[in-house]
This record gives structure tokens, sequence and C-alpha cells, in this order.
């Protein structure tokens, strides 16, 4: 199981101009299956390999989304949804 930073991850699918379920598409599973991993962090490396691909993430965000740490999260969250509504 992995730490996945979901805002920030909202955060680079909507800079990305994409949504989830068109990522969930993307990566050939069910939108119900795709929403799982992300709440349970249950992701596959080559499932998250493909997304770094499909959003272009530098490695400085992939590791801040995918291999976050427990106490971070909350501050990562904070400006994720800072960025988030700057950009709406």
């Amino acid at each position: 199981m992995f730490c996945i930073n979901r805002d920030l991850l909202l955060y680079h699918v909507k800079r990305a101009n994409t949504t989830y379920d068109a990522i969930a598409e993307e990566l050939g599973l069910d939108r119900t299956t795709w929403y799982r991993h992300l709440r349970e962090g249950s992701m596959t490396v080559a499932e998250m390999h493909e997304v770094i691909r499909i959003l272009h993430l530098s490695v400085s965000d992939a590791i801040a989304i995918f291999l976050c740490q427990i106490g971070s999260v909350n501050a990562t969250a904070n400006q994720a949804q800072e960025a988030i509504n700057a950009t709406i």
C-alpha cells in the first residue's frame, strides 16, 4: 500500500485538463476500480508509471503524489487546494 496524495493528484489532473474517468479509461480500468485504488493506495507501480506518463509529471511531483509521507499530506493538500482554487 502506498500513501497517495489525492489532493495533489487532483491538482495535476485538472492542470492536464483531464478527468479521473479519462485516466481510468486510459489505464484500462473500470472507474470503480480506479477510485478504489486511489482511496486504498493499492495502485500498482505500473499504474503509477502510466499516470506519470499521462499527466507528464516531474519526478518530484510523482514522489510527492505517490510516495508521500503520512504526516505531510495535510500540508501539501492545503497547497494543492489553494492551487486548484486559483485555476478555477
